[in-house]
């Protein structure tokens, strides 16, 4: 389908020209040549929205063969009960009068055929496998830059502002429109519980696609532009409430923090993401400093006595702890059993910092002991690292979750804990908090990234001067809050960048008749590093003074190990 002539201008790329003709592109937001996203007027609703599309050429035609392979119900449908489908029914029933899907003739031609099953968490959900998809977009999918906030760094950057609110937004990826070329490669086959057999198409961006991911944070963050560019000069900012703001997002979730009325924030925002074609529900959206308990990000926030705590919850604490205990009780223990122990874990600071350090070490132990002896990841450990694995269990399993403050308090000191090893370095930030240990900032680098080994105090060295960095985020936050400040500016901060608060810079502080002027160095991300490298047209091409390494121009050093080039506009 060639669009009209007004929605392709020659200057977009091809895969301008095969988007649906219904759509009117406004802009480009991200184009890498065989995959694009356009901002784009849809004519039948009358709305904003976003549209992707891939090059003609990225994913070549299904062979019978894979057809076959790939045609067939999935193994866990073939033996689902009728609750499940019934829910496959419905959920199919629902994305097709909605739009989102349509059903294809009987033996239409076909360019990839997918199949899926359900599972039930809060609610039935339709997994889609797209294994022919994924396997053949692969290699293209490696190239793209992947920029994905931590939830570790947003909770970090939580905890520089009083008031919170997030919102959820509903089937995020089914919000975002599909090209033609894009459309032909999301054909499933569906087996109602009558026994009939359908094809449908996507009409929206199904997840399972490798760059759904990478898709939607593309278009949320975009969003959250719009909306810093649109909304956020014209909010009334009473004088004495000009502090900072930060908008992050994890996928379909997006945070607002501020010093005040977060809500009122987060509820603009809301707005902005209907009129882009998003689905926020009233209720998705919600106020933290309103509600005694908040789930999200797979956390529980709570308030405790006026103050904001995070942990996890009962039901998944006890699930990885479910894992420990199956290994705990065999008799043999494999390699391929530490990684799914150490595995398990929940991936937040909500345990004391040395179960994590621990657990570090274990794997570590048992990565050397498999090296030396040349075993296979299911051949059993031996019987003295054993022990010691179940020894960690039972300590594993004794620790509780641990409820994390969001406030950073000032009467409590901050520590350091810095370890190194042959690949890779760290530090954890935590504090004392009752009789527990704390987490206040965990990192972990693969250093150096060409893989040269070093000496590892030196590198120990390097993660505590990247540790003494942060700490002073959280150090001018407390002088922030606790003195006057001459000059508090309003800044957005987008969540996909580093915290660059006028603070971090400058904070002149009056105490008495004591004026202290404190100044510190900012720590520079490697993705700003290489985005403001390749638009720097005064970058040196001296090869012999400069190496480029994953991408980004290094500058040789004499100790032998090179150092990133920082362009003058990030120095």
């Amino acid at each position: 389908v060639t669009a009209a002539p007004s929605s392709h201008p020659p200057a977009l790329s091809p895969t301008a020209r095969t988007l649906p003709d219904h759509l009117e592109i406004l802009s480009v937001v991200k184009d890498v040549g065989w995959l694009s996203i356009f901002l784009a007027y849809d004519k039948t609703t009358s709305k904003r929205c976003y549209a992707v599309e891939i090059d003609k050429n990225a994913v070549p035609d299904i062979t019978a063969r894979e057809y076959e392979r790939y045609s067939t119900i999935h193994t866990n449908m073939a033996r689902a009960t009728d609750e499940e489908k019934t829910a496959a029914d419905k959920i199919w029933h629902d994305w097709e009068s909605s739009g989102k899907v349509y059903q294809l003739p009987r033996d239409s031609p076909a360019k990839a055929v997918q199949n899926f099953y359900v599972v039930k968490g809060k609610r039935h959900r339709v997994v889609l496998t797209f294994l022919y998809v994924n396997k053949k977009l692969e290699s293209l999918y490696k190239t793209l830059a992947f920029e994905q906030s931590r939830i570790e760094d947003l909770l970090t950057k939580l905890r520089l502002y009083r008031s919170h609110a997030t919102l959820d937004i509903s089937d995020a990826f089914m919000c975002i429109v599909l090209g033609n070329n894009l459309r032909l490669l999301t054909d499933t086959r569906v087996t109602s519980q009558s026994g009939d057999i359908s094809t449908y198409r996507f009409c929206n961006m199904p997840y399972g696609v490798c760059i759904a991911p990478w898709v939607l944070e593309n278009c949320v963050n975009h969003a959250i532009g719009l909306f810093s560019e649109q909304v956020v000069p014209k909010m009334p900012m009473p004088k004495a409430d000009k502090s900072s703001l930060f908008i992050g997002s994890y996928m379909d979730d997006i945070l607002v923090a501020s010093d005040k009325d977060a809500i009122g924030i987060i509820n603009k925002l809301k707005e902005i993401l209907r009129s882009l074609s998003f689905e926020v529900a009233d209720h998705k959206v919600m106020n933290i400093d309103k509600s005694s308990v908040t789930e999200i990000l797979g956390l529980t926030i709570i308030i405790n006595e006026g103050s904001k705590v995070y942990t996890v919850s009962d039901k998944k604490d006890a699930k990885w702890k479910m894992v420990l205990s199956a290994v705990h009780g065999l008799t043999d223990i494999t390699y391929q059993d530490i990684l799914k122990c150490i595995g398990s874990i929940p991936k937040y600071n909500v345990y004391s910092p040395w179960l994590t350090t621990l657990s570090n070490k274990i794997q570590s132990v048992a990565s050397r002991e498999k090296s030396q002896v040349h075993a296979d990841w299911c051949e059993p450990v031996s019987p003295p690292l054993r022990d010691l694995i179940k020894r960690w269990i039972v300590f594993a399993i004794d620790h509780k979750p641990v409820k994390v403050p969001l406030d950073i308090y000032p009467e409590s000191k901050l520590s350091i804990f810095v370890d190194a090893s042959k690949w890779a370095m760290g530090f954890i930030v935590y504090q004392r908090h009752g009789d527990s240990d704390v987490v206040i900032h965990r990192e972990n680098t693969l250093f150096p990234p060409n893989r040269v080994s070093l000496n590892i105090s030196f590198k120990e060295m390097i993660a505590l001067r990247y540790a003494l960095s942060w700490t002073i985020l959280p150090l001018l936050f407390l002088i922030r809050t606790s003195l006057p400040i001459f000059s508090t500016p309003h800044q957005w901060i987008p969540g996909q960048q580093r915290l660059q608060d006028r603070h971090l810079k400058q904070a002149s502080i009056s105490r008495q008749s004591d004026k202290i002027n404190l100044k510190t160095n900012q720590t520079v991300a490697l993705d700003d590093i290489e985005n403001a490298q390749q638009n720097d047209p005064r970058l040196p091409q001296d090869d012999e003074h400069y190496t480029v390494i994953n991408g980004i121009v290094h500058r040789k050093t004499p100790h032998g190990y090179p150092l990133p080039y920082i362009p003058p506009d990030l120095r």
